[in-house]
C-alpha cells in the first residue's frame, strides 16, 4: 500500500506565496543543499541559531508526514517516489514564513522545477569529501543505502546544477559544523545587513 500523507495540520508556520524571488535578501529562505552526509542538518540548526531564523528540514517533514522515513519510502515506493515526495515537501516548506533555513534534499535539483525553487530563495551548496561522505552515510540509519558506483553518478550529475543554483559551497569534510555555520552566517548575514540598510534608504 502506497504511503500517503497524515491528515492534520501542517507545520506551525504560515502558508506564503510560493515564490519569494522579488523579496529582499532579509525575506528570503536559506537553503542549505548537498549530499546524503554532508551535514545540512546539523549545520542549518547553528545558522538557524546564528540568524535568529526558524530551521526547517526535509527529513523531518516527510517523517512528520507520512511516518516513516525516506529510506522506508525508497524501499517500499522506489527512489523516484521519494524524490518526487521530497521535492512536493521542499516547495510546501518554502511556501511558509516567516523566512527560515531550510535543510533540503539534494534530490531537488534535480528537476527544473527544483531549480526555479532554489533560484527564488538563496541556497548553499554544502559538500565533503567522496570517502568521508561514505563513512557518514554508513553512520546512519534513516538515509537510504546506495553503493559507491551510484553515488559518484549522483555527484557528477548534480554537481554542474548545485555549482549554477548555489550562491557558495563549503566543504565540511573536516569541519566542524558550528564552525561551517559560522562562516555561512558571516556571508549571508552581510549580505542581510546591506539589505535591511538598502531597505532603509529607499524608505527615506
Amino acid at each position: 500500500m502506497p504511503f500517503s500523507r497524515r491528515q492534520g495540520p501542517e507545520a506551525a508556520v504560515r502558508s506564503s506565496v510560493p515564490s519569494m524571488a522579488h523579496r529582499s535578501a532579509a525575506h528570503r529562505h536559506i537553503v542549505l543543499i548537498g549530499p546524503m552526509g554532508s551535514g545540512k542538518t546539523r549545520v542549518g540548526i547553528e545558522v538557524a541559531r546564528g540568524l535568529g531564523r526558524p530551521m526547517l528540514d526535509t527529513d523531518e517533514a516527510i517523517r512528520s508526514e507520512y511516518g516513516v522515513d525516506g529510506a522506508r519510502i525508497a524501499e517500499r515506493e522506489g527512489v523516484e517516489t521519494l524524490h518526487a515526495i521530497e521535492l512536493a515537501v521542499a516547495h510546501r516548506l518554502a511556501a511558509t514564513e516567516p523566512a527560515s533555513v531550510i535543510a533540503c534534499a539534494e534530490s531537488v535539483v534535480d528537476t527544473p522545477e527544483g531549480w526555479s525553487l532554489l533560484a527564488a530563495h538563496r541556497a548553499v551548496w554544502l559538500d565533503a569529501d567522496a570517502l568521508e561522505l561514505a563513512r557518514r552515510r554508513s553512520e546512519s540509519r534513516h538515509r537510504r543505502p546506495i553503493d559507491e558506483a551510484e553515488a559518484t553518478r549522483l555527484r557528477e550529475r548534480r554537481r554542474i546544477h548545485l555549482g549554477d543554483a548555489c550562491e557558495a559551497r563549503f566543504d565540511t569534510t573536516n569541519a566542524d559544523p558550528a564552525d561551517v555555520a559560522e562562516e555561512i552566517v558571516a556571508a549571508m548575514g552581510a549580505s542581510l545587513d546591506a539589505s535591511d540598510a538598502a531597505r532603509a534608504q529607499g524608505g527615506r
